[in-house]
């Protein structure tokens, strides 16, 4: 197997791996927005008031203003983008990789370019998951809450008056992280994949240009045939 095809092998292999792990990505957060009714609990705020009518006076988080939609939508979007792409270059790249061939210049470029731009993104939607993750996690071991870690939290229901269901958003959140994080380790090999499959194509331009060359050279010092030659 030649540098080309391993470097189409390991592009279908890590666009497989985009496509994987775009499930733990996007899923879970869109399940932990449904069981939110549709908030997003990341850099969430509020309190926490003791439940006067229970007989335990059980501590209850009240809301005082939830996370930015768009924070939890996006990062929803990102792993759905990552879905696609991921299914359409595994495609892609497969026929290729069955055939034999490589991508022309400009396919090789557009790649990278799509690759970096995803990269980039993907770094922004796992950064924004994980800082504002800890923010609730935060506001969950305030003074005031019964709740000592936060993985705690989803075994206790400390919303109930909202009617949320909290009994996974540990779970979900920790998973969408895992898969975020992969994710964006992913794109940063196929980046440097099709970076190199670039400069490939670049050093191999400037080969065929040398050789051009030095054949012209080649020619001019033989000269034409003289005429006491003919």
């Amino acid at each position: 197997m030649g540098i080309g095809n391993i470097l189409v092998f390991a592009q279908v292999v890590f666009f497989f791996c985009v496509f994987f792990l775009s499930f733990f990505f996007y899923i879970p957060m869109s399940v932990n927005v449904g069981d939110f009714k549709g908030n997003c609990l990341l850099n969430a705020d509020g309190k926490w008031e003791r439940n006067q009518s229970a007989g335990d006076q059980t501590a209850q988080l009240q809301i005082v203003q939830w996370g930015s939609q768009g924070s939890c939508n996006f990062a929803v979007f990102i792993g759905v983008i990552e879905m696609i792409l991921g299914a359409i270059y595994v495609v892609w790249e497969s026929m290729h990789l069955c055939k034999g061939t490589d991508s022309l210049w400009l396919e090789a470029f557009i790649t990278c370019m799509v690759c970096c731009v995803v990269m980039v993104m993907v770094f922004a939607a796992a950064l924004t998951i994980s800082s504002g993750f800890q923010v609730w996690c935060a506001l969950l071991l305030k003074p005031g809450s019964e709740i000592h870690s936060c993985e705690q939290g989803q075994y206790i229901p400390f919303a109930s008056e909202l009617g949320l269901n909290t009994s996974r958003y540990f779970t979900d959140l920790q998973i969408a992280q895992f898969g975020a994080w992969s994710s964006w380790f992913c794109w940063v090999a196929l980046s440097m994949l099709a970076i190199v499959k670039i400069y490939r194509y670049s050093k191999q331009e400037a080969f065929l240009t040398s050789m051009n060359q030095e054949r012209e050279r080649l020619l001019q010092r033989l000269g034409p045939p003289s005429e006491e030659n003919i």
